[in-house]
């Protein structure tokens, strides 16, 4: 699984989608993962492995909304991972996502009517770019590719994309941020407990803050 530090972080030119009229529908499209792509932070997502996740996503109806910042990660009573998610964080919804030939992840989103949703539209409308990173988690494992070790993704689990607009680095289109994958080799929060869970985001608050 994907440690927090190997997040990535894509922002892109948004796309306005008009409606019959050809007026703002209030929906917009834009990149939001890349997949088959060794990125600044030796992560590959496997098309394959990636479209398997997407389409049990869509198959749920994108249940979650995008949020800013990331919520953090949580083991429930059941012993399962869970996110701290937010409404007064909550963004966006996404009614639709694919990945192009260029294989690209495109997803289709809406500001919802809160105040953070609001504060995206207002970065929209002044024509600025916002980011967004995978909230997932799952299991990879190390190969060597061209002299670098890289984690290849074997079996992901996708909940939704995040709105981040603090990356760490300044690239085009993979800027690390706060947890979003969990890497299961080097850092596996199912077998932790809560205290070593809690001792863990104590010991990473400066990243999380980092992202506000």
């Amino acid at each position: 699984m994907i440690l927090e530090k190997d997040t990535d972080f894509y922002m892109e030119k948004v796309e306005v989608l008009l409606d019959e009229q050809g007026q703002k529908s209030g929906w917009y499209k834009q990149i939001v993962a890349k997949v088959d792509n060794i990125n600044g932070n030796n992560n590959l997502y496997p098309k394959q492995v990636y479209q398997d996740a997407l389409e049990e996503l869509k198959k749920q109806g994108f249940p979650y909304a995008g949020e800013h910042p990331h919520p953090t990660p949580y083991r429930g009573a059941d012993g399962k991972i869970y996110f701290t998610t937010s409404i007064p964080h909550s963004a966006v919804k996404f009614r639709d996502a694919y990945i192009d030939e260029q294989n690209n992840v495109w997803a289709e989103y809406k500001p919802l009517d809160t105040e953070m949703g609001k504060q995206v539209k207002t970065f929209l409308d002044n024509g600025l770019p916002i980011g967004f990173s995978n909230r997932m988690r799952g299991s990879s494992k190390r190969e060597k590719r061209n002299g670098k070790t890289v984690q290849i993704a074997k079996k992901l689990k996708l909940y939704t994309w995040d709105v981040v607009l603090n990356p760490a680095e300044k690239s085009a289109l993979q800027l690390p941020i706060v947890l979003d994958e969990i890497e299961e080799e080097t850092m596996n929060f199912f077998d932790m407990s809560l205290q070593e869970l809690e001792n863990w985001k104590e010991q990473n608050k400066e990243a999380q803050e980092a992202e506000i």
